[in-house]
């Protein structure tokens, strides 16, 4: 099977394109919620993710504009630690929502 290396990591293909739709799942469910400051652990339980995969969809996602990341409360479950949300009237769709997968490839 075919594989390469991310951030370190060995992937094989079908890994990363599970890993591309997990960014896109992330990114539309903080855009659903803008200004809801979420962790790992909540976005893996809502969409149903590993924490690995909500860890790397979450890394693509904050690169791109209109979401951020920083140390803070979760609004679902209160723990503090890293948070990322969807920053208030932003809107990633079209070919920008293409970008929201494929992102820090």
């Amino acid at each position: 099977m075919p594989s390469f290396f991310e951030h370190g990591d060995v992937l094989h293909l079908a890994c990363h394109l599970g890993l591309m739709d997990a960014a896109a799942a992330v990114a539309r469910m903080l855009l659903e919620r803008p200004e809801h400051a979420l962790c790992i652990a909540c976005i893996a339980d809502a969409l149903m993710l590993t924490a690995s995969e909500a860890d790397v969809g979450i890394t693509r996602v904050q690169a791109l504009p209109g979401f951020g990341a920083r140390f803070g409360a979760c609004v679902g479950c209160g723990r503090r630690g890293r948070v990322v949300r969807a920053l208030r009237g932003s809107w990633i769709g079209g070919a920008a929502g293409e970008r929201a997968a494929g992102a820090g490839q």
